[in-house]
């Protein structure tokens, strides 16, 4: 036989194959379900900003970096065989002193003749070539305008 104050049966009690009754209403009331957890605090936005900032500046120093290089690479590979310290070294070519490239008034002569014939530098009145047909004589003016403006000549004969 049972014994009337007895407690209810757990459900370690409980027969195999039955499920334990539902527990009894208690007086209290139901706790609030608890407050899903807080994702961890996103970066503010001055952070992220300063990331921005710093990705952007590290990009712009290896940028740089890369273009200073490739100018060092360029300049170390260009070696010329004309001796600068002389005018008399062996070597393709000689090297004449810049006479500069001021420009005169038509029918002005310079002050100092051309140490080179055809000269490479030196004061000229600016005379452009408008034509080259065949056995047109340059003038030392047209010679030196086409090569201040970036022409390259070239004479043979």
């Amino acid at each position: 036989m049972d014994e009337p104050d007895a407690p209810p049966p757990t459900s370690d009690d409980a027969p195999t194959g039955q499920s334990a009754p539902p527990p009894a209403p208690s007086s209290e009331p139901p706790a609030p379900p608890a407050a899903p957890a807080q994702p961890a605090a996103a970066p503010s936005r001055s952070r992220r900003r300063l990331r921005r900032l710093a990705g952007a500046l590290l990009t712009l120093v290896i940028a740089l970096a890369g273009v200073v290089g490739l100018l060092l690479l360029a300049e170390s590979r260009d070696s010329s065989q004309v001796d600068h310290t002389s005018s008399t070294a062996a070597g393709p070519g000689q090297l004449y002193a810049d006479q500069g490239d001021a420009h005169l008034a038509a029918g002005q002569k310079p002050a100092k003749p051309y140490d080179s014939d055809p000269p490479t530098s030196g004061p000229h009145v600016p005379s452009a070539i408008t034509r080259d047909p065949a056995g047109t004589v340059l003038t030392d003016d047209q010679l030196l305008e086409a090569i201040e403006q970036g022409n390259v000549v070239m004479l043979y004969g």
